[in-house]
């Protein structure tokens, strides 16, 4: 996708620094949907990324020129994180610099359309290998919805 809409790709203005810098461009939602419709991970974070999308087909119906705003965070290049206490989960998010302008992940995001956040993380531990890429995303109040996902616990 980002390489897609590469000639498109703008530096994100909430980042202030110069030696990286996140990427932001904007692609039309129903491209959005159909990779988050296969997306894969763990049961509970794929119902919530179902219901997200549910309600955001239906906003797409109500308009189909939405767009999303989709940021490459530090253009995409690696970021090296531990896994969580749980060994699955991954803090995706870089805080504030605390002797810098940066002011976090958490500012990087367009207020009127939704946000999807794209992070390359990889081990930073040396112990069993591993990448991904993780997903961050942020619904505007005038898009925000509510749906019901019903799926069969394991048993």
């Amino acid at each position: 996708m980002r390489a897609t809409y590469a000639a498109d790709c703008e530096h994100d203005p909430a980042d202030p620094r110069t030696d990286r810098s996140n990427e932001r461009f904007f692609v039309p939602m129903g491209e959005v949907l159909s990779l988050l419709a296969d997306w894969e991970g763990p049961v509970d974070d794929m119902i919530v990324v179902q219901q997200l999308a549910l309600v955001m087909q239906a906003h797409l119906d109500d308009d189909p020129t939405l767009q999303v705003a989709v940021y490459a965070m530090d253009g995409f290049q690696a970021r090296k994180r531990s896994l969580a206490v749980d060994d699955e989960s991954v803090a995706l998010a870089q805080g504030r610099s605390p002797n810098g302008p940066y002011l976090g992940d958490s500012q990087s995001f367009d207020g009127s359309a939704l946000t999807v956040q794209l992070h390359n993380v990889v081990n930073q531990d040396g112990g069993r290998a591993w990448d991904a890429v993780g997903l961050r995303i942020r619904v505007p109040e005038e898009l925000s919805g509510a749906a019901i996902f019903q799926y069969k616990a394991d048993e």
